[in-house]
């Protein structure tokens, strides 16, 4: 049953709306009884769902700070009682840390990423495939393929959201950033965003695969601009038409008469591929144009003059 934290916010429950598309995956069995699905735990552990698949992550306690090279197996999250000091972590699950990553510590993880106090030191660096969620982040390199959470301020960090980049500030915190470069695919959400001396920008950019979707188009459709233009040159023709091709087959001397025919064909296919490069890039465009109409950027107190604000490929310097 959903329910509420003690702040009030609604806690929901995973897999709630896949109703009967939910499958028993890793370390879950499933039973059905009375036309209910029935899920057990088959090992002690966190439950996670994801595309529809119930799973349950066997978890590895560390009790004290990690401080040198970590692997964990696909499969297992990781929780660090203390902190993560100048260590390299590849994790394959869910990571917790209760402490903070600092010293330059590289951490890479298949999953979500929890920090309880914060992620601080501009040579250090985290990624996840999920989500992650932080106190504070201090001069460090932040990525994640899904939201970006912060309770409480950025300073000079380089922080990328695929999904959302919140700076939350409840009691207590400020909910501000200052400094550094903050980008979310879908939307950006801060009390306050400042300058103070150092640059600041602030960025919704495209769905990363759609631009390097329409750059492989762009390959394409120059690839088909190039090679056809020295067809063109070939055959003697300025422009593609049925009764060209006829003409040139017909005027064209018998020993030379199939690698005309071959070049002919080859321009057909270049102006097909053409066509439905064209189409697709179209597609792309009208998704990309999506991606805009729907992002927004949220600054409930202020923020500061100089910040540069980006959305897309269009930009502007907040005046005051």
């Amino acid at each position: 049953q959903p329910a509420v934290d003690v702040t009030g916010k609604e806690l929901t429950v995973p897999g709630r709306d896949q109703g009967a598309e939910l499958r028993a995956g890793r370390n879950v069995r499933a039973e059905a009884h009375a036309n209910k699905m029935h899920f057990y735990a088959a090992a002690a552990g966190r439950a996670q769902v994801i595309g529809g698949t119930l799973s349950v992550n066997l978890v590895s306690y560390v009790e004290d700070h990690v401080e040198s090279s970590l692997r964990v197996d696909e499969g297992t999250d990781l929780h660090v009682r203390g902190s993560v000091r100048g260590a390299h972590i590849v994790a394959g699950g869910n990571v917790t840390v209760d402490g903070v990553i600092e010293g330059g510590s590289t951490v890479q993880i298949q999953g979500d990423v929890i920090v309880g106090r914060g992620i601080i030191g501009s040579q250090t660096r985290v990624v996840a495939t999920r989500n992650i969620e932080a106190r504070l982040v201090r001069g460090s390199s932040v990525v994640a393929m899904g939201d970006i959470t912060v309770e409480g301020h950025l300073v000079n960090a380089r922080v990328r959201a695929r999904g959302k980049l919140i700076i939350r500030g409840h009691v207590g915190e400020d909910g501000s950033a200052i400094g550094g470069e903050l980008s979310a695919g879908h939307s950006i959400e801060a009390k306050r965003i400042s300058k103070a001396g150092a640059e600041t920008s602030v960025r919704i950019c495209p769905e990363a695969s759609i631009a390097a979707r329409i750059r492989k188009l762009d390959k394409a459709l120059a690839f088909c601009r190039t090679n056809t233009r020295r067809i063109f040159r070939t055959l003697g023709v300025s422009e593609i038409e049925a009764a060209n091709f006829k003409r040139i087959i017909e005027s064209s001397q018998p020993e030379k008469r199939r690698p005309t025919i071959q070049l002919l064909r080859r321009l057909k296919g270049l102006v097909e591929t053409r066509e439905r490069s064209l189409q697709r890039r179209r597609k792309l465009e009208q998704e990309q144009e999506l991606v805009y109409s729907e992002a927004s950027i949220l600054v409930t107190e202020h923020i500061s003059a100089n910040v540069t604000v980006h959305i897309g490929e269009l930009s502007m310097v907040v005046p005051k």
